[in-house]
């Protein structure tokens, strides 16, 4: 059974402490720490009874709604060109717990942890660069993709989003005329 944790990463991860298998997410993990105390993003440890499982770092980023699908961009207004997104600069899974679903409840923890904002803080979407392997699990999660497939993707990754509009205003919304 798991038994996860998630804190706030208070320490340096030296190179060979930990590995996800993917050099450049090894090299994100291990300049994390700097990220925390500089407060650009917030790096996260995930500890399973004590044991390393993962890492994640969250950020903000300014979306152009103009470039966003539909459903986003319907509401653009002349005053707001740009929506706040939490980004997941990565999740890593330690390879040796990968492909034990691991990741799927990291992912859920991130979400709900960022959901847990946005009735005090005017984030929209939560969005991620997925490896063009895992776009169908981010799928099945919740996540889109962000325009057509090769506006935002580069060789190794495609743009998503997670909307992350509550209930109450969404329903406000589709009650809503825009003049």
């Amino acid at each position: 059974m798991m038994n996860l944790k998630a804190n706030i990463l208070d320490r340096e991860v030296y190179s060979g402490e930990f590995t996800c298998g993917v050099k450049k997410i090894d090299e994100f993990v291990q300049s994390s720490y700097i990220e925390n105390i500089t407060q650009h993003a917030m790096a996260i440890e995930v500890t399973d009874n004590e044991t390393i499982i993962g890492y994640c770092m969250i950020n903000f980023k300014n979306i152009f709604l103009e470039r966003m699908p539909e459903d986003i961009a319907d509401y653009n207004t002349d005053l707001i060109k740009y929506c706040t997104s939490a980004h997941i600069q990565y999740i890593a899974v330690d390879k040796s717990k990968q492909k034990k679903k691991y990741g799927t409840k990291i992912i859920a923890y991130v979400i709900k942890y960022i959901l847990s904002f946005v009735e005090k803080l005017p984030i929209r979407l939560i969005t991620l660069d997925a490896f063009k392997e895992l776009v169908e699990w981010y799928k099945k999660i919740g996540f889109r993709i962000i325009g057509e497939e090769e506006d935002y993707s580069n060789e190794d990754t495609v743009a998503m989003y997670y909307d992350c509009l509550t209930k109450k205003n969404r329903n406000k919304l589709d009650n809503y005329e825009l003049v």
